[in-house]
């Protein structure tokens, strides 16, 4: 899937949700993500940082099996 950050324009979504919805729509779909837009001025927390660090979140719930219950 190659992607970007949808809805955070007009929209003012929040780039790090829209994230971390989109690679969580790929993982469970079991297929590779890229994301294209990185940089933009329009977008400012759209960063490569930022994307890794909401990844690295995501896998360590995950690995950890947690819930946002627990």
């Amino acid at each position: 899937i190659h992607t970007a950050p949808w809805g955070c324009g007009a929209f003012l979504n929040s780039e790090k949700m829209m994230t971390a919805i989109q690679y969580l729509a790929a993982r469970e779909a079991g297929v590779d993500v890229v994301f294209h837009g990185i940089g933009n001025q329009m977008n400012p927390e759209y960063t490569e940082v930022n994307i890794k660090e909401i990844i690295g979140w995501i896998e360590d719930l995950i690995e950890q099996q947690n819930t946002p219950q627990q």
